[in-house]
């Protein structure tokens, strides 16, 4: 067994891997680190040996990670720059304290956490917050990629529940899986003619989510008749006129925004990414059952913000959440 000094020998073999993995060439990390070949690559291979796994590999002259490697990069990567972040912070400010918030969840929760959540922390805050907000995506989600208790707050699918120890979390807001009325969305010049015209509908370009891919959420109902659902003809999408699948609902309010293309989402989903657009609008006289996860919202429970971050979570959701509880169609 190679008697290996972990203090000094691991941790900058560490940094010169993820340094490795980010500029692609032993060559670039030379001039970066300002340090001979012979030592990166001799330090990358006690990592190795210390680890007991390949964390790089040669393909077509370009230093990559291994799938391990890349569980890795991800695992301490951003630890890394949080500590090399701290370290020029006290050389440039010295030892002003400064209160970091650290967050993971969909691209979606993250616009929810800065929209709703930030501002309220920062108003009942009396010093100056720093928050890192990370996002993964739903249908990717590996639990070895993140060193899950170095997060505040966690906005998560209960089927990845299987990667986290919940005896160190508090479970600050749980959403059974459900189905919502989704309304369909696009630019108002463009479904000016489509109010109550299916076949136009059917012939328009339309932006999905993978999301609703997977989930085969492809019918929607015409509802001729408020009064009398007997009246509703049921419908489905013509997947050969998807012209943009995207991986998150962000990509897709974005793109509908952007482009000549229909999409559709629950009303608390359109309130956080398209409400504030004058030129997006919904097309009268139809509605998608929209297929929601469950999903639990998890302060940690040794986070010294944890009090404040439960009580503001629980609230800004439940208020996001309850508008969905009336009629989507009404403003």
């Amino acid at each position: 067994m190679v008697n290996i000094d972990f203090s000094k020998d691991i941790i900058e073999a560490t940094r010169y891997f993820i340094k490795v993995v980010e500029l692609g060439s032993y060559s670039s990390v030379k001039k970066f680190y300002n340090v001979e070949l012979n030592t990166i690559k001799s330090k990358i291979d006690t990592l190795e040996t210390y680890l007991g796994v390949k964390l790089i590999q040669n393909i077509h002259n370009r230093i990559t990670p291994t799938k391990n490697g890349v569980k890795y990069y991800h695992s301490c990567s951003k630890i890394y720059k949080d500590l090399e972040s701290t370290i020029d912070s006290v050389k440039n400010n010295g030892f002003k304290e400064r209160r970091a918030i650290r967050v993971l969840g969909s691209p979606l929760s993250i616009k929810v956490t800065i929209d709703r959540v930030i501002p309220k922390l920062n108003q009942d805050s009396t010093s100056n917050l720093r928050f890192t907000l990370d996002n993964y995506a739903l249908n990717h989600f590996d639990g070895k990629e993140y060193q899950f208790e170095t997060y505040d707050v966690i906005l998560i699918n209960t089927r990845h529940l299987e990667h986290i120890d919940l005896n160190d979390w508090i479970v600050c807001k749980s959403i059974n899986s459900t189905k919502l009325p989704a309304l369909i969305y696009g630019d108002k010049n463009l479904i000016k003619d489509m109010h109550n015209e299916p076949q136009k509908v059917l012939e328009t370009d339309l932006v999905f989510n993978r999301y609703d891919w997977d989930h085969n959420i492809f019918n929607f109902t015409h509802k001729e008749d408020e009064e009398d659902n007997h009246q509703n003809k049921m419908y489905r999408f013509n997947p050969n006129k998807v012209k943009y699948l995207v991986s998150n609902e962000v990509q897709k309010a974005n793109i509908i925004k952007k482009e000549k293309v229909i999409g559709f989402m629950p009303k608390f989903y359109y309130d956080s990414l398209m409400k504030d657009s004058e030129y997006i609008d919904f097309v009268r006289g139809f509605e998608v059952d929209f297929h929601i996860e469950s999903f639990l919202v998890l302060v940690y429970k040794y986070s010294k913000h944890k009090d404040k971050l439960v009580e503001i979570f629980r609230t800004e959701l439940i208020e996001l959440l309850g508008n969905d509880l009336d009629d989507p169609s009404k403003n």
